[in-house]
């Protein structure tokens, strides 16, 4: 009798001993988990109430398209980036949305011939590559002090995070860019343009990499 009694015992204690074991071990995962989720959460926080542009290099900045036949040159600091997911840009970039910088007119140069392309208007001319048709830059209609340069030519393009995207509303259900403004069509007035360049500004500032002048 002693010794079933005592055998009895040994099996309660052992399954006494892994339910503790199975309790221990979800704690300590329920623990991970919620750490874990604290930390994603604490950090995204961060990203957006500390966030700050790239350090980039400063003007000049130079580029080509792809075949090398045209060669770009910029010499002062970017007036806006941005991101636009309209359905031209679709076409136009052939991929999920197109990168653009603007850059003041009388700083932009290139070497190399271009020909008019994509949907054009007297409003809006685009300008291409004659060789290798790589899309090169914009002009806009009663925009004469700016040039829209497509991100990608420029040899630092990763330097130039986009600061804001445009025409979200055509966007593809499966992008995320992080940008700091986003609207869901273009800017309704030139008050609200020279809200985004003035913010733009101040923003690039930060990044070490405005102007010497």
């Amino acid at each position: 009798m002693g010794s079933k009694r005592s055998l009895r015992c040994s099996i309660g204690r052992l399954g006494s001993i892994r339910q503790k074991r199975e309790w221990l071990r979800r704690t300590i995962s329920l623990s991970l988990s919620l750490f874990v989720t604290r930390s994603v959460c604490a950090l995204q926080v961060t990203k957006e109430s500390e966030r700050s542009p790239m350090v980039c290099p400063k003007p000049p900045y130079v580029g080509a398209c792809l075949c090398g036949a045209v060669r770009v040159k910029v010499t002062a600091s970017p007036l806006l980036t941005l991101v636009c997911h309209c359905r031209d840009c679709h076409k136009f970039s052939a991929s999920a949305y197109s990168l653009t910088t603007m850059f003041p007119s009388d700083s932009f140069s290139y070497t190399g011939e271009v020909i008019k392309g994509g949907l054009h208007s007297n409003e809006r001319a685009h300008y291409f590559c004659a060789s290798c048709l790589n899309f090169i830059y914009s002009r806009i209609e009663g925009a004469d002090w700016r040039v829209n340069l497509r991100t990608s030519v420029l040899d630092q393009a990763a330097s130039f995070e986009p600061f804001v995207e445009l025409m979200t509303d055509e966007k593809m259900p499966w992008v995320d860019v992080s940008v700091v403004h986003s609207f869901s069509q273009f800017p309704q007035s030139l008050d609200d343009l020279q809200t985004l360049l003035d913010g733009y500004a101040k923003w690039w500032q930060r990044s070490g990499a405005a102007d010497d002048s």
